[in-house]
């Protein structure tokens, strides 16, 4: 829990808060914001999606993505909330190699939580589109 709480430390310093109580309605509110940004976008939205360039939205994004697993082993409540948080700041500031992670993670949060298997698909194939955007496609496994 200590990881948690450092980590929401720090999110909490760069200005993305979490509440201190997270209910089903906060969770279902933050998917569904999430749902209607990715309901718009397309494999081919994403070749001319543009880059995330500003360098404190880019280590931030790192934060989350390195949180994201303890999150899900120590805080599972606040795991869409950060997975939310990491799809805003990816249509606010452009996606970088952490968008193609909150992508494959809210992909795995719409079919374990919701039994949406269609969409989760779809957004499966949007966080593969995007490691080839951004150039992370070495991250993917071989096959």
């Amino acid at each position: 829990l200590m990881a948690v709480d450092q980590a929401l430390t720090i999110l909490r310093k760069l200005n993305y808060p979490f509440p201190s109580q997270v209910d089903r309605q906060l969770t279902t509110d933050a998917m569904e914001t999430t749902r209607e940004f990715m309901t718009g976008l397309s494999i081919d939205d994403l070749i001319y999606y543009p880059l995330m360039t500003d360098e404190l939205s880019i280590q931030t994004m790192k934060i989350m993505d390195v949180s994201l697993m303890t999150f899900y082993k120590a805080a599972p409540a606040l795991l869409p909330l950060l997975v939310s948080q990491m799809i805003a700041l990816t249509s606010k500031r452009g996606c970088c190699n952490e968008s193609a992670t909150a992508f494959a993670a809210f992909a795995f949060l719409e079919m374990s939580l919701l039994g949406h298997f269609d969409n989760a698909y779809r957004i499966g194939m949007l966080a593969t589109s995007m490691l080839h955007h951004t150039g992370a496609s070495k991250l993917m496994a071989p096959g």
